[in-house]
């Protein structure tokens, strides 16, 4: 048994019901505290709070024991599943949007990701893996001007096989799902030819 109490709010927990807090900071979509029976894993964690905000840093997640012990967890490195316990505090940092691309929808590894001079929005899609249901030919760049006013830019990935749009520090892209239908043999050859040609191209 476990639930979600936001940031703020009050909860008496008796003790003969064995449940035990775990308080998540930072950028997760509704900070708070997970109240729990026993250890879970920290992904399940973090989902129960709403999951990560688009600018979370994913590879520097702190994790707070009762006793002030901190360490730090990766949770984009594949092969491990880190635990939290009752009593634990989760902090998830920001990162610098001056250093980092922003990458959500239709892909594999959502998030930020680190900024380097020249950045093509296929090397970016390359390394972030588009899902089998992305809507391949309607990618958003979002960028904000000096101004302040948001520019957003419209890319095809059937495009990208000839060519590709560099990106800036701070770009949002967005692989959309599709909608309404089912990926169609086409549209998965589509995807497959579209992938072979960003490997190419990022080599």
């Amino acid at each position: 048994m476990f639930g979600m109490i936001p940031a703020g709010a009050a909860l008496a927990v008796g003790p003969f019901s064995g449940l035990a807090p775990i308080t998540l900071e930072g950028a997760v979509k509704a900070p708070g505290s997970v109240y729990v029976a026993g250890a879970r894993s920290l992904s399940a964690t973090i989902q129960e709070a709403g999951g990560f905000l688009s600018d979370a840093d994913r590879r520097k997640i702190e994790v707070v024991a009762a006793d002030g012990t901190v360490r730090r967890v990766d949770l984009t490195r594949l092969g491990t599943i880190p635990a939290v316990h009752p009593g634990e505090r989760v902090r998830v940092s920001r990162v610098d949007p001056s250093a980092h691309v922003f990458l959500d929808g239709a892909v594999l590894d959502r998030g930020p990701m680190p900024y380097s001079e020249g950045l093509t929005l296929a090397q970016a899609l390359q390394a972030a893996g588009p899902s089998p249901s992305s809507e391949v030919n309607r990618v958003t760049v979002s960028r904000t001007s000096p101004d302040g006013k948001t520019e957003v830019e419209v890319h095809s990935l059937y495009a990208l096989a000839t060519g590709s749009a560099v990106l800036r520090p701070g770009d949002r892209v967005t692989v959309p799902y599709a909608q309404g239908r089912n990926m169609s043999d086409r549209d998965l050859i589509t995807i497959l030819i579209v992938a072979l040609a960003l490997i190419a191209l990022s080599r």
